[in-house]
């Protein structure tokens, strides 16, 4: 008798942990997914990053992504209710506009864009890197 695969399995992601920020686009990529949904999930946790995976699936992703230094854990969908936490935005304050490339070029490495975007980013109006973050 063939049996089928349950997917009642997902993967909570509680903290960026360790992993660099720019991991957020490789996973994106490799998903090929829109890295603004990764980035919000990571940003916002505790937040459910998959669902409805097998087991085999859950646990592949769940080590991998442990390893790149995320805190993640695999949840049975079933009792998985996740609450939204508090969200805060985060500035940054230039003291000199001397300071700009500096400043850019640090962003640029800490959220895995180009220093161009980087730029645009805090340029534009409203000045928005990253914005509604949760504590985690």
């Amino acid at each position: 008798m063939c049996q089928i695969a349950s997917k009642n399995y997902g993967i909570k992601i509680n903290s960026i942990g360790t992993a660099l920020p720019s991991a957020a686009v490789l996973l994106a990529k490799s998903l090929e997914v829109s890295q603004d949904i990764v980035t919000q999930s990571i940003y916002t946790a505790p937040a459910q990053l998959f669902s409805e995976l097998d087991k085999s699936t859950a646990t592949k992703a769940n080590e991998v992504l442990s390893k790149l230094g995320f805190d993640v854990e695999i949840t049975d969908e079933a009792v998985s209710k996740i609450e939204k936490p508090a969200l805060y935005d985060v500035a940054v304050h230039l003291t000199s506009p001397l300071d700009l490339p500096k400043i850019t070029e640090g962003i640029s490495a800490f959220i895995g864009v180009s220093q161009e975007k980087a730029n645009k980013m805090l340029m534009s109006f409203p000045p928005l890197v990253l914005g509604g973050v949760s504590i985690a």
